[in-house]
């Protein structure tokens, strides 16, 4: 899987952010398969007591996602916030003894509201990256890489990164594969002497996906878990290649001058990892092969 991943800076977060439309999209009180999962986890004393005393008082974590990334962070047909990140994030909150709000924000605005403390925290399949972490800090809790996916019928033959050359690839705005992965691997092929990858970048991944479908692109670079949950929910549109590009870990970020929150949501991830719900919520959503052995925060092998 190669996750969203971008290296806008700080000011370029910041315009984006001003443009956009922040929703909160749910109340404190989850709903869904997301909601069964915090339900089911019992408050931990030991990772409530790292939690900030203004988080305490407020008794939530208002959590900043971009809700377009199935597997990992959608909207199910009753509107409410579900997927793998969903579910991990309602958990720890849980083992905080409080409740999530969850806040939609288009993907290229988050960073910056974490930064200027809009939110408390994202859940949003943000790649754990050195340029972000110039901004906020994060707390990984998943292995990622990216993948490509075509129409079933694969039209183009495409099997691999070196088979994009001259294509049409598209990938979603603000993620490393529209900023770093795309133009590198166009980079690659006109240094190999071949015609360079037409760059489709679009505004949501949702574009994306129909992109592909209709043929207006030959191929769209996500990450991993999107592509994987798009074949899967769509054998007879979309097939996905084995090949893995660029892996990296997955984090939530946080403010970087949040006290003890850091501490808190590592301390619930840990909690989680020991308990089992950690590897039960990655086994529902087929993403047990991205399992970590350990949550870090701020990792020194980010990319």
């Amino acid at each position: 899987m190669g996750l969203r991943r971008g290296a806008l800076g700080a000011g370029m977060l910041l315009a984006a952010l001003a443009g956009c439309g922040i929703q909160t999209n749910q109340s404190a009180a989850p709903s869904g398969p997301a909601a069964d999962s915090a339900s089911a986890t019992a408050a931990d004393p030991q990772v409530a007591k790292l939690v900030p005393a203004e988080l305490k008082a407020k008794g939530k974590v208002v959590i900043a996602t971009d809700p377009t990334y199935a597997p990992m962070i959608f909207k199910d047909d009753a509107g409410a916030i579900v997927g793998l990140d969903a579910e991990i994030a309602q958990a720890v909150v849980g083992k905080m003894g409080l409740k999530v709000e969850w806040v939609n924000v288009p993907f290229d605005g988050i960073i910056a509201g974490v930064k200027a403390k809009k939110f408390d925290v994202s859940w949003a399949a943000f790649s754990v990256t050195k340029e972000r972490m110039k901004e906020v800090d994060f707390v990984s809790y998943l292995k990622a890489g990216t993948q490509i996916l075509v129409k079933a019928d694969n039209p183009k033959g495409i099997k691999s990164e070196q088979d994009l050359c001259g294509k049409t690839v598209s990938a979603q705005k603000g993620t490393t594969q529209a900023i770093q992965i795309l133009p590198d691997l166009s980079k690659q092929c006109a240094a190999k002497g071949q015609a360079a990858i037409k760059q489709l970048i679009l505004p949501q991944q949702d574009n994306v996906n129909q992109a592909v479908a209709v043929g207006r692109a030959d191929a769209e670079l996500a990450d991993g878990a999107l592509v994987a949950y798009q074949a899967k929910q769509l054998p007879d549109q979309f097939a996905t290649m084995d090949a893995l590009i660029d892996p990296v870990l997955v984090g939530a970020a946080v403010p970087r001058d949040a006290g003890t929150l850091r501490d808190a949501v590592k301390a619930g991830l840990d909690a989680i990892v020991a308990d089992g719900s950690y590897g039960k919520i990655l086994a529902k959503w087929n993403l047990t092969p991205s399992a970590v052995d350990k949550p870090q925060i701020n990792p020194e092998d980010a990319g």
